[in-house]
């Protein structure tokens, strides 16, 4: 702990946000593992030997959920980019 309070000089505080935001970001990422993990999941109940058809639908949905949600993460990514390439371009 005394790193920590070094590192900060003495101002811990100082790291609750860039904390806070780590910590979102990794839970913002696990949503599309998990979506990966469960599209797999489909795929091998098919070739399990129990002769159960392929859940297209399933993984069409879970196509779309993961399209939707990669807009929904570059949206707010599109201004800073804009701005850094109008730069970039002058």
């Amino acid at each position: 702990m005394n790193a920590i309070k070094n590192i900060t000089v003495g101002h811990t505080e100082r790291l609750r946000k860039p904390v806070g935001y780590t910590m979102l970001a990794n839970l913002v990422n696990i949503v599309p593992f998990c979506l990966s993990i469960e599209a797999i999941n489909v795929i091998f109940r098919t070739f399990d030997g129990s002769g159960t058809p392929l859940d297209t639908n399933r993984l069409w949905m879970i196509f779309a959920i993961l399209v939707v949600y990669m807009v929904v993460m570059v949206l707010p990514n599109a201004p800073p980019i804009v701005q850094t390439f109008a730069v970039l371009m002058r």
